[in-house]
């Protein structure tokens, strides 16, 4: 596990595109 700035970010629009799903199926 590298610490990548580009990784992170990418790791939280999935954070938040999971979230959303959740919003929706909620």
């Amino acid at each position: 596990m590298s610490e990548d700035p580009l990784a992170g970010s990418r790791n939280l629009y999935t954070l938040r595109e999971t979230t959303r799903s959740v919003t929706l199926i909620r």
